[in-house]
């Protein structure tokens, strides 16, 4: 999906909306966004000076790794730790397990932007809002869900600066407004604003939620092996939240401490920033709360809330600050009370723990990376079947098709991105048309030489089509992480079809 969305992008001549295609999603185009494609890092690829698209995953990941040990080693800081004890941190927070399952998805890899996020709102330098401003911008070129945690971050710290200037309101306003201003911009500049997405239903909220054990209980854990994702919806799995081993110590110490010593209270502006983090948390349980596989809590929210919260369904990822927020919290309590020498042990013993309590999930990563699947239409399949096509119409296309038919689908996309050939079928994490828009479009097609319709399914067959020339390829099902984890028996049968030559 990432790099199909890059691929298309790659191939067209520069225009606007910056980040919209004509040859993915035909004949109505697609925007990348949507495609989880790393807007940011597309945008800097295409203005190289390279002669053929290349494989930005590799990069990307790099950079993110980087990035993250870089902004962990800064929020330690910012929570009181001196450079050798804040790059241990940082060095652990590279082995957090939830970033560690992010390495499939370019751009929520990108755990960074919320590590700044939070250091520079805890460092609270007025007169600073800029960089928070700039990580805002940042984050709509990554992903929508990391721009949704940033710019209430910019919110609490413009909001805490004009609490300290005579008109507290006006300065507030002004500032925020501007930096809204800013963003509208650059969302009309990528193709965002004026071009409509198919909401989702409001059932889609309370599905891939937090459970409340997946931050504190070992999954596929390297220490205490054995247990798989905590998953109560078979969505959960987006709100895998746990800490680490390492983090779980941290925590721990810093709780003896508190009991013994106590916290500081915090009063005023300061409270902004705990208060929209026991927000994310709640928003990431959703409103169907779950211990383990017990259901514990329904809440009954207006159908109009339901819809606004489903356009974000995945809020399990809203534990991601706070999951970091309370390692911060962790540090400048430890740092506070302990002597250098206990909390250099303390840390050395930290990030030995959560690197070996990290082996599985590195394992898991890396697999997600080499991508081990053999696909059911490769490059000799293509050239037997589909390599005389100008264009590609699939009906049913992804997400409208039998999900045991989805790999099969996504398989052809990929091919058509690495050749460039346009194609109505696309996986991506939001539609922009209904099924029923896309089959209208695809029946309205005229039989052309050069256009290829492909119909999904056994039943396709047997309809008739004078007017086309058609042969019929099983191609058999294979597993598939999200879609067919455990089951692939059958076949996914392709009608493949061109007009005759008249």
């Amino acid at each position: 999906m990432n790099l199909n969305g890059f691929l298309y992008f790659w191939a067209e001549p520069w225009h606007f909306p910056l980040l919209s295609v004509k040859g993915l999603g035909i004949p109505f185009g697609f925007n990348i966004f949507y495609t989880d494609s790393y807007p940011l890092a597309a945008l800097i690829t295409k203005i190289l000076p390279l002669s053929q698209a290349p494989n930005i995953y590799p990069a990307c990941i790099a950079a993110a790794i980087l990035l993250q040990m870089v902004s962990g080693t800064y929020l330690a800081r910012c929570c009181g730790l001196r450079s050798p004890a804040a790059l241990m941190v940082g060095i652990m927070l590279i082995f957090m397990p939830f970033f560690l399952f992010r390495f499939v998805h370019i751009a929520l890899a990108n755990h960074w932007i919320i590590l700044i996020g939070l250091a520079e709102t805890i460092r609270h330098r007025p007169g600073h809002q800029g960089r928070l401003v700039l990580l805002s911008l940042i984050a709509l070129l990554t992903h929508a869900y990391l721009l949704a945690m940033i710019f209430p971050l910019f919110l609490i710290a413009s909001l805490r600066a004009a609490l300290l200037t005579p008109t507290p309101a006006r300065k507030f306003l002004v500032e925020s407004m501007g930096t809204v201003g800013l963003m509208v911009g650059l969302a009309y500049s990528i193709g965002l604003v004026g071009h409509g997405l198919t909401p989702l239903p409001p059932d889609n909220f309370g599905q891939a939620s937090l459970n409340l054990l997946s931050p504190f209980i070992p999954q596929r854990s390297g220490l205490l092996p054995g247990r798989d994702i905590i998953d109560a919806t078979g969505y959960q799995y987006e709100g895998y939240a746990y800490l680490g081993a390492g983090s779980l110590v941290l925590m721990l110490a810093a709780a003896w401490i508190a009991v013994r010593k106590g916290i500081p209270k915090l009063s005023g502006p300061v409270v902004l920033l705990p208060l929209l983090l026991g927000l994310f948390w709640l928003y990431a349980l959703s409103n169907r709360i779950y211990l383990g596989h017990h259901l514990l809590l329904t809440v009954d929210l207006p159908e109009v809330i339901l819809k606004i919260a489903a356009q974000m369904r995945n809020s399990g990822r809203f534990f991601w600050p706070v999951g970091y927020a309370l390692v911060g919290l962790s540090l400048f309590l430890l740092q506070k009370h302990l002597r250098p020498a206990a909390l250099y042990g303390l840390l050395g013993a930290a990030l030995v723990l959560q690197i070996i309590d990290a082996g599985p999930m590195r394992k898991v990563a890396r697999h997600d990376l080499s991508d081990r699947r053999t696909p059911g239409i490769d490059a000799t399949l293509w050239d037997r079947n589909f390599a005389q096509s100008q264009r590609i119409l699939v009906e049913p296309p992804f997400g409208c098709a039998p999900m045991p038919d989805w790999p099969v689908i996504v398989d052809l996309q990929n091919v058509a991105a690495r050749k460039n050939v346009p194609i109505n079928s696309l996986y991506a994490a939001r539609a922009m048309r209904t099924c029923d828009d896309v089959r209208t479009a695809t029946e309205a097609e005229p039989r052309v030489p050069g256009t290829l319709f492909v119909f999904v399914g056994p039943q396709a067959a047997s309809v008739p089509r004078p007017d086309l020339s058609c042969h019929s390829l099983r191609i058999p099902r294979q597993l598939h992480k999200l879609w067919m984890p455990h089951d692939a028996s059958g076949e996914t049968e392709l009608t493949i079809c061109s007009a005759k030559p008249t």
